[in-house]
Protein backbone atom coordinates (compact mmCIF):
# COMPACT_ATOMS: atom_id res chain seq x y z
CA UNK A 1 0.00 0.00 0.00
CA UNK A 2 1.35 3.48 -0.95
CA UNK A 3 2.36 5.82 1.28
CA UNK A 4 -0.90 8.15 -0.29
CA UNK A 5 -3.10 5.62 -0.04
CA UNK A 6 -2.62 4.89 3.80
CA UNK A 7 -3.05 8.78 4.37
CA UNK A 8 -6.16 8.25 2.51
CA UNK A 9 -7.48 5.72 4.94
CA UNK A 10 -6.35 7.04 7.92
CA UNK A 11 -8.21 9.94 7.46
CA UNK A 12 -11.40 8.06 6.51
CA UNK A 13 -11.08 5.65 9.46
CA UNK A 14 -10.30 8.68 11.75
CA UNK A 15 -13.30 11.26 10.32
CA UNK A 16 -15.55 8.28 10.56
CA UNK A 17 -14.87 7.97 14.09
CA UNK A 18 -15.09 11.44 14.82
CA UNK A 19 -18.53 11.98 13.17
CA UNK A 20 -19.80 8.83 15.03
CA UNK A 21 -18.72 10.15 18.56
CA UNK A 22 -19.79 13.76 17.44
CA UNK A 23 -23.40 11.90 16.48
CA UNK A 24 -23.36 9.47 19.76
CA UNK A 25 -22.49 12.75 22.05
CA UNK A 26 -25.28 14.94 20.42
CA UNK A 27 -27.86 12.14 21.19
CA UNK A 28 -26.82 11.71 25.01
CA UNK A 29 -27.21 15.61 25.58
CA UNK A 30 -30.39 15.86 24.12
CA UNK A 31 -31.88 12.65 25.09
CA UNK A 32 -29.79 11.94 28.43
CA UNK A 33 -29.61 15.71 29.88
CA UNK A 34 -32.04 17.57 27.68
CA UNK A 35 -29.32 20.21 25.95
CA UNK A 36 -27.97 21.18 29.61
CA UNK A 37 -24.44 19.81 28.55
CA UNK A 38 -23.37 22.81 26.60
CA UNK A 39 -19.60 20.82 26.10
CA UNK A 40 -21.36 18.05 23.92
CA UNK A 41 -23.94 20.46 21.73
CA UNK A 42 -22.58 20.61 18.96
CA UNK A 43 -25.04 23.60 17.93
CA UNK A 44 -22.24 25.58 20.04
CA UNK A 45 -18.85 26.47 18.55
CA UNK A 46 -17.23 26.13 22.09
CA UNK A 47 -18.28 22.49 22.52
CA UNK A 48 -16.33 19.59 22.24
CA UNK A 49 -17.14 19.26 18.26
CA UNK A 50 -17.59 22.68 17.51
CA UNK A 51 -13.42 23.41 18.64
CA UNK A 52 -12.57 19.99 16.99
CA UNK A 53 -14.58 21.03 13.50
CA UNK A 54 -12.42 24.93 13.88
CA UNK A 55 -9.05 23.19 14.43
CA UNK A 56 -9.93 20.89 11.53
CA UNK A 57 -10.72 24.00 9.37
CA UNK A 58 -7.26 25.02 9.91
CA UNK A 59 -5.57 21.95 9.45
CA UNK A 60 -7.05 21.73 5.90
CA UNK A 61 -5.53 25.15 5.32
CA UNK A 62 -2.35 24.37 6.58
CA UNK A 63 -2.44 20.93 4.42
CA UNK A 64 -3.89 23.26 1.30
CA UNK A 65 -0.39 25.59 2.21
CA UNK A 66 1.54 22.28 1.78
CA UNK A 67 0.85 22.71 -1.91
CA UNK A 68 2.83 26.34 -2.50
CA UNK A 69 5.99 24.19 -1.49
CA UNK A 70 5.38 21.67 -4.10
CA UNK A 71 3.67 23.77 -6.78
CA UNK A 72 5.32 27.37 -6.13
CA UNK A 73 1.74 28.65 -7.38
CA UNK A 74 0.50 31.97 -5.44
CA UNK A 75 -3.18 30.23 -5.79
CA UNK A 76 -2.69 27.78 -3.54
CA UNK A 77 -1.07 30.35 -0.74
CA UNK A 78 -4.51 32.31 -1.44
CA UNK A 79 -7.02 29.71 -0.57
CA UNK A 80 -4.54 28.70 2.28
CA UNK A 81 -4.89 32.42 3.87
CA UNK A 82 -8.54 32.57 2.90
CA UNK A 83 -9.82 29.01 4.54
CA UNK A 84 -7.69 29.64 7.70
CA UNK A 85 -8.97 33.05 7.88
CA UNK A 86 -12.17 32.30 8.51
CA UNK A 87 -11.96 29.90 10.91
CA UNK A 88 -11.47 33.00 12.78
CA UNK A 89 -15.12 34.21 12.92
CA UNK A 90 -16.01 30.93 14.02
CA UNK A 91 -13.50 30.53 16.83
CA UNK A 92 -14.99 34.19 17.94
CA UNK A 93 -18.97 33.42 17.78
CA UNK A 94 -18.58 33.05 21.28
CA UNK A 95 -17.42 36.62 21.83
CA UNK A 96 -18.93 38.20 19.43
CA UNK A 97 -22.71 37.97 18.21
CA UNK A 98 -22.54 39.47 15.17
CA UNK A 99 -20.83 36.80 13.57
CA UNK A 100 -23.00 34.36 15.41
CA UNK A 101 -26.21 35.75 13.81
CA UNK A 102 -24.13 36.37 9.86
CA UNK A 103 -21.70 33.56 10.39
CA UNK A 104 -23.19 31.94 7.12
CA UNK A 105 -23.22 35.73 5.27
CA UNK A 106 -19.78 36.18 6.51
CA UNK A 107 -18.56 32.45 5.06
CA UNK A 108 -20.76 31.45 2.15
CA UNK A 109 -19.42 34.24 -0.52
CA UNK A 110 -15.10 33.73 0.28
CA UNK A 111 -15.86 30.02 1.39
CA UNK A 112 -17.77 29.97 -2.44
CA UNK A 113 -14.21 31.17 -4.40
CA UNK A 114 -12.15 29.32 -2.06
CA UNK A 115 -13.80 26.07 -3.16
CA UNK A 116 -13.85 27.26 -6.81
CA UNK A 117 -10.61 27.84 -7.18
CA UNK A 118 -9.83 24.66 -5.15
CA UNK A 119 -11.65 22.63 -7.86
CA UNK A 120 -9.65 24.22 -10.35
CA UNK A 121 -6.15 24.11 -8.53
CA UNK A 122 -7.21 20.33 -8.44
CA UNK A 123 -8.57 19.63 -11.85
CA UNK A 124 -5.07 17.47 -12.93
CA UNK A 125 -4.42 15.81 -9.80
CA UNK A 126 -4.62 11.99 -9.25
CA UNK A 127 -8.31 11.05 -9.63
CA UNK A 128 -8.47 9.47 -5.88
CA UNK A 129 -7.22 12.74 -4.60
CA UNK A 130 -9.57 14.75 -6.97
CA UNK A 131 -12.34 12.59 -5.79
CA UNK A 132 -11.72 13.18 -2.19
CA UNK A 133 -10.98 16.81 -2.72
CA UNK A 134 -14.30 17.51 -3.96
CA UNK A 135 -16.07 15.11 -2.17
CA UNK A 136 -15.09 17.22 0.71
CA UNK A 137 -16.36 20.42 -1.11
CA UNK A 138 -19.72 18.83 -1.66
CA UNK A 139 -19.94 17.95 1.98
CA UNK A 140 -19.38 21.41 3.15
CA UNK A 141 -21.68 23.28 0.27
CA UNK A 142 -24.25 20.52 2.03
CA UNK A 143 -23.69 21.45 5.40
CA UNK A 144 -23.67 25.32 4.70
CA UNK A 145 -26.92 24.82 2.64
CA UNK A 146 -28.84 23.25 5.63
CA UNK A 147 -26.73 26.05 8.10
CA UNK A 148 -28.55 28.73 5.73
CA UNK A 149 -31.76 27.41 4.84
CA UNK A 150 -32.27 23.86 6.18
CA UNK A 151 -35.53 23.36 8.64
CA UNK A 152 -34.93 24.92 12.02
CA UNK A 153 -31.36 25.31 10.84
CA UNK A 154 -29.80 26.72 13.68
CA UNK A 155 -30.48 27.87 16.83
CA UNK A 156 -29.54 31.31 17.07
CA UNK A 157 -32.20 32.25 19.65
CA UNK A 158 -31.72 31.70 23.56
CA UNK A 159 -33.12 27.91 24.20
CA UNK A 160 -35.34 29.11 27.00
CA UNK A 161 -37.77 26.90 28.96
CA UNK A 162 -41.02 27.95 28.10
CA UNK A 163 -39.99 30.08 24.56
CA UNK A 164 -40.85 29.09 21.19
CA UNK A 165 -36.75 28.48 20.60
CA UNK A 166 -36.95 25.76 23.12
CA UNK A 167 -39.85 23.97 21.86
CA UNK A 168 -37.98 24.15 18.46
CA UNK A 169 -34.60 22.73 19.29
CA UNK A 170 -35.90 20.11 21.53
CA UNK A 171 -37.45 17.82 18.40
CA UNK A 172 -36.01 15.27 17.35
CA UNK A 173 -35.99 16.98 13.57
CA UNK A 174 -33.98 19.86 14.69
CA UNK A 175 -31.28 17.88 16.21
CA UNK A 176 -31.27 14.98 13.18
CA UNK A 177 -30.73 18.20 11.23
CA UNK A 178 -28.16 19.59 13.37
CA UNK A 179 -26.22 16.08 13.41
CA UNK A 180 -26.53 15.75 9.57
CA UNK A 181 -24.75 19.37 8.85
CA UNK A 182 -22.84 19.12 11.79
CA UNK A 183 -21.54 16.20 10.72
CA UNK A 184 -21.25 16.86 7.15
CA UNK A 185 -18.87 19.68 8.04
CA UNK A 186 -16.58 18.59 10.12
CA UNK A 187 -16.33 15.24 7.67
CA UNK A 188 -15.64 18.03 5.01
CA UNK A 189 -12.63 19.63 6.68
CA UNK A 190 -10.98 16.58 7.99
CA UNK A 191 -11.18 14.58 4.22
CA UNK A 192 -10.17 18.20 2.40
CA UNK A 193 -7.24 18.06 4.94
CA UNK A 194 -6.35 14.15 4.46
CA UNK A 195 -6.56 15.15 0.30
CA UNK A 196 -3.84 17.57 0.64
CA UNK A 197 -1.70 15.20 2.71
CA UNK A 198 -2.33 12.99 0.34
CA UNK A 199 -1.20 14.55 -2.65
CA UNK A 200 1.75 16.16 -0.73
CA UNK A 201 2.81 12.86 -0.35
CA UNK A 202 2.57 11.80 -3.87
CA UNK A 203 4.18 15.03 -5.67
CA UNK A 204 6.86 14.03 -2.88
CA UNK A 205 7.22 10.29 -4.39
CA UNK A 206 6.92 11.21 -7.93
CA UNK A 207 9.64 14.02 -7.19
CA UNK A 208 11.96 11.12 -5.13
CA UNK A 209 11.55 9.01 -8.52
CA UNK A 210 12.28 11.86 -10.77
CA UNK A 211 15.69 12.75 -8.77
CA UNK A 212 16.44 8.41 -9.44
CA UNK A 213 15.59 8.37 -12.76
CA UNK A 214 18.08 11.46 -13.54
CA UNK A 215 20.54 10.41 -11.09
CA UNK A 216 20.78 6.53 -13.15
CA UNK A 217 20.79 8.84 -16.59
CA UNK A 218 23.93 10.76 -15.18
CA UNK A 219 25.40 7.82 -14.49
CA UNK A 220 24.63 5.84 -17.68
CA UNK A 221 26.02 8.95 -19.50
CA UNK A 222 29.32 8.63 -17.76
CA UNK A 223 29.74 5.47 -18.17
Amino acid sequence: MSRSTQVMTAGLLLAAAVVFAQTASQMIDFRIFDLRLRVLDSDHHASLFGVISILAQAVAAMAIGLRVVSSRRLAWLMVAALVGLLAVPRALMRYEPAFERHDVLILVAPLTVAFIVLCALTFRDARRVRFMVWGSLALLAFSFALHAVGAQADASSPSVYGTSAYLATHTWPYQVTGMIKHGAELTGWMLLATAMAAAASLRARAKAANAIRGSARAEGART
